[in-house]
């Protein structure tokens, strides 16, 4: 955190605010959780009808951190983004900033969360309808095993009726290496 943002934290008449980027292939969204559009960085942030960004911690455990972002179904250009955009793997950033009682950034945001959009939701209720992005960090398929693995299966699947792997989960015998 930058010592202008502790100092604006120390100050008074303060609200935070977030700004997100969604960044789809068409273009990327500019949503900001304030009352008012927000300019910063070069972008207008309008009010994106956001229902609720979760808390974002940190922790020392070692977990991928993941959140939910919740936008509000009634807004129609929500819902046809989730329609109609392909979302699924796009990036989201995710800034904290603060704003006086005049809706103004007091300084420049921090980035609290960088992630890709793991999956998306539709809820329609009878008084409340809403669009919701799971959202994990870019560590979320640390632990996937990329590639091929060598066994007969897989290799069929490529190259069809080839016989070099056939054998190879099947082992009669000791292979020696140097001296036994």
């Amino acid at each position: 955190m930058s010592t202008a943002m502790r100092a604006a934290i120390a100050g008074d008449a303060l609200a935070p605010v977030y700004l997100i980027e969604l960044r789809f292939d068409t273009g990327t969204q500019y949503r900001t959780t304030s009352q008012t559009e927000i300019t910063w960085n070069g972008n207008t942030y309008t009010r994106g009808n956001i229902v609720g960004v979760p808390s974002i911690s940190e922790s020392y455990e070692l977990k991928i951190p993941s959140l939910s972002l919740t936008l509000s179904g009634i807004a129609q250009a929500n819902v046809t983004t989730a329609l109609l955009e392909d979302s699924v793997d796009r990036e989201v950033v995710i800034y904290l900033g603060l704003i006086d009682a005049s809706f103004a950034l007091v300084v420049d945001p921090v980035e609290v969360f960088k992630g890709r959009i793991t999956g998306w939701s539709y809820r329609d209720g009878a008084d409340s309808a809403a669009v919701e992005w799971d959202i994990a960090s870019h560590f979320a398929d640390f632990e996937r095993v990329a590639g091929r693995r060598t066994n007969d299966e897989d290799q069929q699947l490529l190259f069809a009726g080839d016989k070099g792997l056939e054998f190879a989960a099947r082992s009669d015998s000791t292979i020696s290496w140097g001296r036994s």
